[in-house]
């Protein structure tokens, strides 16, 4: 329990960083836990960014970007395959989209490209 805690209490001072691919795993499968106990789905807004783009100062501006544009249930990180994530809570498909054209918008203005993938929980369960 202690360990959730540090981790949660960790993501919210630190509110600039993705979480680490660790942490984000961690909390997706808490997000699985909670719809499937409450029966609602979430989305996974996946950006692929170029790896000449993924400099340390752009990861700050995407990072910044999303903490303007998250709500505070929102999840961002890292994923295990180097992409960037964002854990969007009881929303769907079409609602992500209008996130991601958003973000292409926001982050075009500074010079970040990216392509993306949705999926949608329960939908994505292997």
């Amino acid at each position: 329990m202690l360990g959730w805690l540090r981790l949660f209490a960790r993501s919210r001072v630190e509110r600039t960083l993705l979480l680490s691919p660790d942490e984000f795993e961690a909390m997706l499968a808490r997000e699985r836990s909670r719809a499937d106990r409450a029966q609602s789905c979430f989305s996974v807004l996946t950006l692929s960014v170029p790896a000449t783009q993924l400099q340390q100062a752009d990861l700050l501006a995407i990072a910044e970007i999303f903490r303007k544009r998250r709500r505070a249930t929102d999840l961002t990180g890292r994923t295990q395959d180097g992409h960037i994530a964002i854990v969007l809570p009881d929303t769907s498909h079409t609602q992500a989209e209008v996130l991601a054209t958003a973000l292409t918008e926001a982050l075009g203005v500074k010079g970040i490209s990216f392509t993306h993938t949705i999926r949608v929980y329960p939908e994505l369960a292997s």
